[in-house]
């Protein structure tokens, strides 16, 4: 359920979920159990722009897993762990960890999102059949090609996750694919000032803050963009 209150934004919601979680897996002494808990908790913690924390968190979980030996458990933690070291700038920490795990096509995907190769990442979940992890790495490969200004690929990335993500109505991620939509057409019209920009700053303000943290780095690419957001 956690993962259902994240994608429709309820992140207080979220946490409690995981709160609760960490506290029957230390109860019921069920490690396994602990670490999906614990990835989840430090992923809504970095969606609610709480880095410091989902920082901590990450670095507790990753040292209970090189302790034990990245032992597999169902659900898989490792896509969580990697969308918070992605984003906090430690994908080595994700690869030092990769030398004592057992290869998966879960870690393998995970692996790709730590260092940024969304992409790769998408098409690793798409074959797996996790539809919600290859919607979120589309959104990633997205933001990745805008920045780029390579506009049409980040459409085709960015309209296979909005057409999941409107079929499941995970409003969080619509929002911030919509903000890319609008993005979008800033970038290929930078001195556009009219409505996409006014449906910009209305996306943003709208998003969460690390959710307006990205698309922000996506624009500051584009200076003229950023004029406008000021």
């Amino acid at each position: 359920r956690a993962w259902i209150r994240l994608a429709s934004g309820n992140l207080q919601g979220a946490l409690d979920d995981t709160d609760t979680a960490v506290q029957l897996a230390q109860t019921a002494d069920s490690p396994y159990d602990l670490y999906w808990a614990l990835g989840v908790r430090g992923r809504i913690l970095l969606a609610a722009g709480r880095t410091q924390e989902a920082d901590a968190q990450a670095s507790e979980l990753l040292a209970m897993l090189l302790e034990r030996g990245a032992p597999l458990t169902a659900p898989d933690w490792s896509g969580d762990l990697a969308v918070v070291l992605q984003a906090l700038g430690r994908a080595s920490d994700l690869q030092e960890l990769t030398r004592v795990w057992t290869p998966t096509p879960w870690r393998q995907a995970a692996a790709a999102i730590a260092v940024g190769n969304f992409e790769y990442a998408a098409d690793r979940y798409g074959q797996i059949g996790s539809l919600p992890d290859e919607a979120f790495a589309r959104l990633g490969a997205a933001r990745q090609l805008l920045a780029a200004g390579q506009t049409p690929q980040a459409n085709v990335q960015l309209q296979r996750a909005l057409g999941f993500y409107r079929q499941v109505k995970a409003s969080a991620y619509l929002r911030e694919g919509e903000a890319l939509v609008a993005a979008e057409r800033l970038v290929d019209n930078p001195q556009q000032v009219g409505r996409p920009a006014d449906e910009l700053t209305s996306w943003l303000a709208h998003l969460t803050g690390w959710q307006a943290h990205r698309l922000l780095q996506v624009l500051a690419s584009v200076e003229q963009v950023v004029t406008l957001l000021d």
